[in-house]
Parts: C-alpha cells; structure tokens; sequence
C-alpha cells in the first residue's frame, strides 16, 4: 500500500513539475526586446488575415485597406490606437531611418505620385505586412525594386 501510494504521489509531482517548468514559456513565439511584445503575436494577426482581400476604406475583417490593416493590427496586437489613413499614420511616432529599423516599425511608400499613399509594418529581414491591392493581405520585400523606388520613410510607434 505504502509502495502505491508512494508511486502515485511520485506521478503526480512529476506532472506538476513538468507543468511548473513550462508555465509562461510560448514556444509559438519570440519575444522582441526591441518592441518588449512578442513577435509571434504580430505573426499570428498576420496569418490570421493572410490573403484576404484588399478594398479601399475597409478596416476588416472580410476585406482591408493599407491603413485599416496597419490600424486594425496595432489595435488588436498592440493596444493603439492609430490615425485612419496612411498620410495621418506618417505624422505619429518617430522618423526612422531605413538602416534602422525594428520590428513593428510602420513603412511608408508613395505609389500614386501624390504623397504618402501605402503603408506597412516592418517584420525583419526585410520584409513587411501590408494590404496590396492586387494580393490583399501579404507580406512583401522592401528590396523589390517597386518598393524601394516608392519608399518614403518610416514611422517607430512601439518604443
């Protein structure tokens, strides 16, 4: 009887230890000591809404654009509250340099000529989030000569 008892009490501290041990370890994500918010929270709103549609005004969920994209994620991932329209977005936070940019910076592009007209958020390596016109919700590089022909600066919201 002593025998049992003494393995079931041994089961369960070892199931309590192995539990213990993993408390408050997300393995489905890195955590950015850049932005102090784990990265893998941005990725999941991205693959959350990857490949839906691009409609201009929409904020989602069935369809987005640029700025209802960005707005929508630093909401739902980041708690903030950011201006409606790209142009808008590009006056809050901080100028950026190109060369220094972090995860979760905002990138401005000018596609029509007429200003700030497209926004996206920076995800490392040299790639962005956005809404696309003609791919909806992507993720693209910023070394794609489109894109680096149209960059206009960028913006740090996260400190």
């Amino acid at each position: 009887m002593k025998k049992k008892l003494f393995i079931i009490i041994s089961i369960i501290a070892a199931i309590l230890i192995s539990s213990c041990s993993s408390a408050g370890v997300r393995e489905d994500v890195s955590y950015s000591s850049d932005t102090g918010q784990y990265k893998g929270d941005l990725e999941k709103f991205f693959r959350k809404y990857e490949n839906v549609p691009h409609k201009m005004g929409a904020t989602g969920p069935k369809a987005f654009d640029c700025s209802g994209f960005v707005g929508r994620a630093f909401r739902e991932v980041y708690g903030i509250e950011l201006p409606r329209t790209s142009q808008t977005m590009y006056g809050v936070g901080k100028s950026v340099k190109r060369s220094d940019l972090k995860y979760g910076d905002l990138v401005f592009f000018n596609i029509y000529g007429k200003g700030i007209s497209h926004v996206g958020i920076y995800t490392g390596k040299n790639s962005f989030i956005h809404a696309s016109t003609k791919l909806g919700v992507t993720k693209s590089d910023l070394n794609l000569e489109y894109y680096r022909a149209r960059y206009v600066g960028a913006r740090r919201i996260l400190e």
